[in-house]
This record gives C-alpha cells, sequence and structure tokens, in this order.
C-alpha cells in the first residue's frame, strides 16, 4: 500500500508524550512482540514526519499500541473515498440460508503491507527510540477505505459469503437443514483455504461456529429471518430511569438513521423541544440551591428495593394479585401468597415497591442487608423489632431480628442475661443411611462402638464391641463392617476423640469418600443422636448380661417406638426382622419404601 500525501502540508514533529510508568513494562512487551512479527521496525535515519504512539487497553487485558497521527500525518494523508456496503444490502443474499458461521479477521489493518516510502511516514516516539510500522497501523486516515476495497474484493469467487469491514459471515443455502451443512461446510472450506492462501489470521474467541442464529453488523439473522439483537432489545427496556440532568438531556435529529428502511421516518420537530430552554434552566438552577445529599442514599435504597422486587418471585406475584384482585378465598390464592391473606387489605403497590400500610416489603435477597442495618446499634431483640416495625415489613421478621440478635456475640457479651443459643437442628435426610453419628463407650471394662442412622429417627442402631481396643484400626474395622452392610456414609458425626482425629482415619475417609463433621467433646447435646444411642445399648446390655445381648438388640430393632408406628427395622430396611416371636410371613416380606417423615 502507499499513502498519498498532500504536498500543500509542511511536514511536522509531534511533541513527545510520555508513557505511565505503571503501563511501561507491558508497553515494551508489546513493542518487542510486534517488532518480533514483523509490524514495526526500529528507525535510525532521520525523518520527515513524527508521530507519537498511543496506547488503549482492550476489554480483556491485553494493550493495542498503534500511532496517534490525528496531530500530525493525517492533516495530511490524501483518502481515496471507499463506500463501505450495509447490513441491508447483504440481507437478500441470505434468503435461503439455514446455518451461518462468523468469524473476525484477527490484527486486520496488520495484513497490509506498506511500501518502505510510506513506511517511513508511520514513524512514531517510543521509549527506547522510533519505530515505523512495515504494516498499515491503526489509525491512518486512509486506512479504513483502503482496508474495505480490499476485503471487499476478498471473497471475489467465494460463494456463501459476506463481510463488512473485518467481519465474515458464511452461510449455507438448501431446502433441508442437510443441505444447508453441506453447502456451508463446502463455502466454509473455500473461505478457509483462501485465508490459508493469502495469510490472513482469524479470532478464535470470536469464532461462532455452524449456528442457526448469529449477531452480524447489528441484527441477529437467523434460518427464520432477521430479528433485533436480545441484547439491544434489553438495554433499552431495563434502562433505569433517569436521575440526572444528563439522563435527561435529548438531541433533536432530523431522521432516524439507525431504524430498518420500514420504520425510517423524519423525526416530528417541537419548537419547543429544545435542547435545553431557559424554563429548564431556570429551574436547574433552584434546584442546585437545594440542600437533596442526605435524601441520596434514601434513594439509592428504594432503586434498589424496586429492582429487586421485581426479580423476587413472590413479590413479583404479590403486584399481580394486587393489580388484578385477590381470590375471593384464601385456599384459591398461590400457596406462596397465602401468608399475605390475613393482611391483603393492607398492601399496596406504587412506584414498584410492595407496602404494608407504611412499611416497605423488603424482598427475600435484602433482608440479610436489612436485618445488619436494623441491628447496628445493638439495642436488643425488643428495641430492634420496635425500630423495625417502624418502617419494615416481610413475613417472619419479628423471629429473624430475635435470631440475629440472639445469635450476637456482642450483645451476648454486653447482656445483663445471658440466654443459649438457638437450637440448631440437623436437617432431616431422604434415605438411609446417608447421616450416621457414632460415639465409643465402655461397660463392665469392654470398649463398644455404637452407630445411629438419623433417618429411621434415632434409633436403628449398629452395636460393636472392640475387644478392649480402642485404636483407630479397630474402629475404622468396625466402621468398615457397618459400610460393607449398610452402604457408605455421606455424613459421620462424631466427636474429637483421639482415634478419630488420627491421618489413619482422615485417610479412611478420604478413601472411602465420606464428610467427617466434628462435634464439641465438652457439650455432649450437641451430638445428641449419638447420646441417645449410647444409653439406649447401655440398657440393652445391662439388662441381657445373663441372657443373649444379640436377641435383645433384634427385639429392640423391631419394637415400634413410641409416637410411630414402624419398627426401627422397618423405616430402615423396609421390612420386619425375624426373630424369635412367631410372625405370619406376610409381615416378613419386603415392602415399598414410603418417606418416613
Amino acid at each position: 500500500m502507499h499513502i498519498v500525501l498532500d504536498l500543500n502540508v509542511r511536514p511536522a514533529h509531534a511533541p513527545t508524550r510520555r508513557v505511565p510508568v505503571a503501563k511501561l513494562g507491558r508497553v515494551n512487551e508489546e513493542l518487542e512482540r510486534l517488532c518480533n512479527e514483523g509490524i514495526i521496525t526500529p528507525v535510525t535515519q532521520p525523518t520527515d514526519w513524527l508521530s507519537n504512539i498511543l496506547v488503549k487497553e482492550k476489554p480483556n487485558g491485553k494493550l493495542r499500541i498503534c500511532i496517534d497521527p490525528s496531530q500530525i500525518i493525517n492533516r495530511a494523508i490524501r483518502t481515496a473515498k471507499y463506500t463501505i456496503p450495509t447490513i441491508e444490502e447483504k440481507l437478500p443474499l441470505l434468503t435461503k440460508a439455514k446455518v451461518f458461521t462468523i468469524v473476525d479477521v484477527s490484527e486486520a489493518f496488520h495484513t497490509i503491507v506498506l511500501d518502505e516510502e510510506s513506511s517511513l511516514l508511520t514513524t512514531s516516539q517510543g521509549r527506547n527510540g522510533r519505530y515505523c510500522y512495515t504494516r498499515m497501523p491503526f489509525g491512518i486516515a486512509s486506512g479504513p477505505e483502503e482496508y474495505q476495497r480490499r476485503q471487499h474484493e476478498f471473497p471475489d469467487g467465494l460463494q456463501g459469503v459476506i463481510n463488512i469491514a473485518d467481519d465474515i459471515c458464511v452461510f449455507g443455502c438448501g431446502n433441508s437443514k442437510g443441505e444447508a451443512d453441506l453447502d456451508h461446510d463446502k463455502n466454509l472450506t473455500s473461505l478457509l483455504e483462501k485465508c490459508n492462501k493469502y495469510d490472513l489470521r482469524l479470532s478464535a474467541k470470536k469464532l461462532s461456529l455452524k449456528s442457526p442464529s448469529v449477531t452480524f453488523m447489528g441484527p441477529k439473522i437467523t434460518d427464520k429471518g432477521v430479528q433485533p439483537d436480545p441484547a439491544k432489545v434489553d438495554a433499552i427496556t431495563k434502562m433505569p430511569m433517569p436521575t440526572d440532568i444528563a439522563g435527561f438531556d435529548t438531541r433533536r435529529e432530523k431522521e432516524l438513521y439507525l431504524a430498518d428502511t420500514l420504520s425510517r421516518a423524519p423525526a416530528t420537530y417541537h419548537p419547543s423541544r429544545t435542547r435545553v430552554t431557559e424554563e429548564y434552566e431556570v429551574f436547574r438552577m433552584e434546584l442546585a440551591e437545594m440542600d437533596i445529599e442526605p435524601n441520596s442514599a434514601t434513594f439509592e435504597t428504594m432503586q434498589r428495593i424496586k429492582q429487586e422486587t421485581a426479580k423476587d418471585p413472590v413479590l413479583a406475584s404479590l403486584c399481580n394479585v394486587i393489580t388484578s384482585g385477590w381470590p375471593a378465598e384464601r385456599k384459591e390464592a398461590p400457596e406462596q401468597l397465602r401468608q399475605y391473606w390475613s393482611f391483603r387489605d393492607e398492601i399496596s403497590i406504587y412506584d414498584g415497591v410492595a407496602y404494608r400500610s407504611h412499611q416497605v416489603i423488603v424482598p427475600s435477597t435484602l433482608r440479610e442487608e436489612m436485618l445488619q442495618k436494623i441491628h447496628k446499634a445493638h439495642l436488643g431483640a425488643d428495641s430492634s423489632i420496635r425500630r423495625a416495625r417502624e418502617s419494615l415489613f416481610w413475613p417472619g421478621m419479628q423471629a429473624e431480628i430475635k435470631e440475629k440478635c440472639f445469635s450476637c456475640g456482642l450483645c451476648a457479651q454486653y447482656a445483663n442475661e445471658r440466654p443459649q443459643e438457638p437450637m440448631k437442628s440437623h436437617t432431616i435426610p431422604t434415605r438411609p443411611w446417608p447421616k450416621i453419628s457414632a460415639n465409643l463407650f465402655q461397660l463392665n471394662g469392654n470398649n463398644n462402638l455404637v452407630m445411629v442412622d438419623h433417618y429411621s429417627h434415632c434409633d436403628y442402631i449398629e452395636l460393636d464391641s472392640l475387644s478392649g481396643n480402642t485404636t483407630a484400626n479397630s474402629v475404622i474395622k468396625a466402621m468398615k463392617r457397618e459400610f460393607a452392610r449398610h452402604g457408605i456414609t455421606d455424613e459421620l458425626i462424631t466427636d474429637n476423640g483421639p482415634q478419630l482425629e488420627s491421618h489413619e482415619y482422615l485417610r479412611f475417609a478420604q478413601e472411602y469418600g465420606f464428610t467427617i463433621v466434628k462435634l464439641s467433646p465438652y457439650y455432649s447435646r450437641v451430638n445428641g443422636k449419638a447420646e441417645s444411642a449410647v444409653k439406649i445399648s447401655k440398657e440393652i446390655l445391662k439388662k441381657s448380661r445373663k441372657e443373649d445381648p444379640y436377641l435383645a438388640l433384634l427385639e429392640y430393632r423391631n419394637t415400634p417406638q413410641q409416637g410411630h408406628n414402624y419398627s426401627p427395622a422397618q423405616r430402615l430396611m423396609s421390612r420386619r426382622l425375624k426373630d424369635v416371636i412367631p410372625t405370619a410371613d406376610h409381615k416378613l416380606t419386603l415392602r415399598q419404601r414410603r418417606q418416613v417423615w
């Protein structure tokens, strides 16, 4: 490529522009890369023109270095005008297209080689000397037209290929999807062969391969036609309400130049709609005299509540019901809204925010933040509840505030009375043997390991004698026997005994793939399931000391516990176990498992 200059413009040198120290290392690395790839080369001879380098950071964090010709060389460059095609000119070619691929030319301008004379015109000043481009740099005035001309000529002879700027769209046509795929693959292969021939590099990150719909130069192109880009539509429909003068500012245009050909029309002009009218300027000056800064935080909070209310499925449904009207009976209301039934007449909607009387109904995503603000002064549960009722509401708010206050370490430290922390129950499993509590105990000089399943509601117990040995190996061996019988658990809850802190036990848990849950050894109530199983096991062993303890354990497993219709064996195994008590055969058959809770 040869750059043509206007000889009436005198050559000039731009004043040196310094590179920020924070970017200096990355700039030097990029300059070295460009030199190694032959895109730029050092200059030692005198040159008539000298520009500065311009450093831009890409969205991916990498740097783009180009010359800044706007001050110097662009004033002298003569451009050969070339009309860039529009997407409207290309769309008729896609009438029968069913599959598309989008490729992007990598460093497009650098594919055009400059002659020696033009190369010296691009000389720019870097930190370590002067450089000139051997290939067309970004920013040259004649660059876009020259590149577009060459890019427009590039697909000549190719079928199913259109391009605008550095974006190329490959498409396949046919009466069926199969025909379109074959046509697309043939067209794409031809394009890649030509790119390889002319050493044209494509960007892998921007590749959209063989898709039924793509976004190309604005609109979304699909196998069913042209559609608006959903991202651009969302940007318009979800645009927040303006909160400052710049947001309300408008400009009068003569034509809706961004509209398509069917909707393009002159914009209606109203003489009163000037950019800033005299009356508006007076209002702006009056507004500037008003002290409205203290309310800005409240305004932002209400905006967030409004946004989160729209996202909250329960509150969004509540707003719809309030707008359309509540049903006649409570049972006809959606299940998630029945908690609002008793005070439904107090609920209203204003500017996208739900209110109960004067109280703002807080969306679920902001409730934790509101709890933090309510509890900021650490005034205690009663005072915090009274303060919250002044402004806020959500179902269960009072209970959550109490829990927040009672679990606060600072409040507990300075409280006159220090109540116990609220009990937190274990989650209830939905299948047998996923969560096991285990404990060691000693009786009559014998060491025993007891394991109890949480699914069967306290009560299916496995008891193993450790024969006086409580090492980690003996405990692991007993656990392996139970896992071989019932399967491997998901969680094993124990205290912090030395056997359960050993490397062997940790390696055993990792090998078998279960999670160790450790509880405090000084607060036995935390592991109440295992403590209850220890108590039951001791009673069985004591009372059957002169008899067979295994038969006693079998009878315990077959006996329904108080408040339950099924025995521990039935809840765990879905069947009764045969024991010494005569039982009909059909009572011992396996029954379909039902949820025990």
